[in-house]
């Protein structure tokens, strides 16, 4: 499967791309993600969690990142932006 393929098969299934990162690469990979999203025209929200640096966020945000979790983070914070955030989510184009 391709990774194209798979953020597809993600987005029809869950309506969301949760990306979480431990060991850097974030920029990188969620760079590449978005581009994917795009070019397949996938109409799903991408959100970012783990342990990101605070000067990263601005930039995750600027390439389309809906919302950035860093630890410490409520878990009632995370659910109650997912659930306001999937409900204008829940088509992908063709």
């Amino acid at each position: 499967m391709t990774a194209t393929a798979f953020v597809i098969v993600i987005v029809l299934i869950f309506h969301l791309i949760g990306l979480s990162y431990h060991s850097g690469g974030h920029l990188k990979y969620t760079k590449e993600i978005m581009e994917l999203v795009e070019k397949e025209k996938v109409k799903a929200p991408v959100i970012v969690g783990g342990v990101i640096p605070a000067q990263d966020i601005p930039e995750l945000k600027k390439i389309g990142v809906a919302e950035v979790f860093i630890p410490g983070t409520p878990t009632s914070k995370i659910i109650s932006f997912i659930k306001e955030l999937v409900g204008g989510y829940n088509e992908v184009s063709a």
